[in-house]
């Protein structure tokens, strides 16, 4: 799979397939950037519009999940330099457009730090073509310019682009039609190894961080629908008076007042997952404001285990809610042990609750050590 692409008589597969051999993040960066310029584009491009994609496509990773893209990588300090200085939502529908309009890629800083991607990534991706180590400049461009001239009619060596006048980041980068129509009849297959790679990459420099592949791109649907279901359907229950864990309101308040939401405990940009255990049920403000933020653990976890201990018992008493439970923990519960103490009916709640913190608290302080602020309250 991962050096593996369709072949075809009028590009080099085996070349393009090898753009990855010790690449840094630009590389896989760029490789999905071009993919979308090539089959969307009218055959050229700019260098800085290519940074540009790099840029967005780093974004939501880096702020909003805290990935790690290697060691002083200089696109997530580029990414992390914005968020902290011009404030841009990293779930922004469209990142582009407050990029451009806050006039980012005008900012002496940010030029300097995206500086050695636009300095190396162009020519140096081309390297399984060139065999050769070249910095991005007039030199290298008429360089390259003569080889694709001299190879353009050899399928076997023939390279994906070649370039404008040299302009620095203005250089035009223009694609080679045979690259266009290769792209464009396997676009699918190339995103799907490009991301196959991309992931390989991110895994290996955040070994303990999991569901890196819904960590690429935002996820705004959540589908928690059946997950609400069996809350209201606990909530509507008048006998067990169970309250927010975040500001004690009660909770029949909340769905009364149609309010309900459903908050990750441990913030969803990093545990990138709806399991039951870290869910509960608050108001819409609060889930807002406590956004991807740690919450208080000594102020808030008892108190989510009072929630949750509440919320067994009439699992068991109630055959309703049982019947509703049932429906969801399939979905929702994967981890065995957990698992096993929903299910026992006359487990104590010092026994559910070691069992709960013995799971969170490990994911907690790793999440803690990634990056994600902690000590919320409401």
């Amino acid at each position: 799979m991962d050096n593996y692409l369709p072949q075809s008589n009028i590009i080099n597969a085996d070349k393009l397939a090898r753009v990855f051999i010790k690449a840094k993040s630009h590389k896989y960066f760029w490789f999905a950037a071009i993919l979308n310029k090539a089959a969307n584009s009218s055959g050229s491009v700019s260098v800085k519009e290519i940074i540009i994609d790099i840029i967005i496509n780093s974004y939501y990773m880096v702020n909003t999940c805290k990935l790690s893209l290697g060691y002083n990588d200089t696109i997530a300090k580029a990414a992390k330099e914005i968020y902290d200085k011009f404030e841009i939502n990293p779930n922004s529908n469209d990142i582009y457009i407050e990029l451009t309009k806050k006039k980012v890629f005008d900012d002496e800083e940010i030029l300097k730090l995206i500086k050695p991607v636009s300095e190396n990534v162009p020519v140096r991706f081309l390297y399984p073509y060139t065999c050769e180590d070249m910095r991005f400049d007039k030199k290298s461009v008429e360089h390259i310019n003569e080889l694709y001239i001299r190879n353009v009619k050899d399928p076997a060596n023939r390279l994906p682009y070649y370039f404008g006048d040299f302009k620095g980041e203005d250089t035009e980068i223009i694609f080679d039609e045979s690259f266009i129509d290769y792209v464009t009849y396997n676009l699918k297959i190339l995103q799907d190894f490009g991301k196959y790679n991309l992931i390989d990459y991110l895994q290996k420099r955040n070994p303990s961080v999991p569901g890196i592949i819904n960590k690429l791109d935002p996820q705004n649907e959540r589908k928690l629908k059946d997950v609400i279901k069996f809350y209201k359907l606990v909530i509507e229950i008048d006998d067990i008076g169970v309250k927010d864990i975040y500001k004690e309101r009660p909770l029949k308040d909340i769905v009364t007042n149609n309010d309900l939401s459903i908050d990750h405990f441990i913030p969803w940009s990093y545990v990138a997952h709806d399991e039951f255990w870290n869910l509960t049920p608050t108001s819409k403000s609060i889930n807002s404001s406590k956004s991807n933020i740690l919450p208080n653990w000594d102020m808030y976890f008892d108190k989510l285990i009072d929630q949750k201990f509440a919320f067994h018992k009439v699992i068991w008493k109630n055959e309703k809610v049982y019947n509703s439970f049932n429906d969801i923990q399939d979905i929702y519960l994967n981890v065995d042990e957990i698992k096993n103490a929903y299910n026992n009916p006359n487990i104590s709640k010092g026994e559910f609750k070691n069992c709960m913190y013995n799971y969170m608290k490990p994911i907690y302080e790793v999440a803690e050590r990634s990056g994600f602020a902690a000590g919320w309250c409401a």
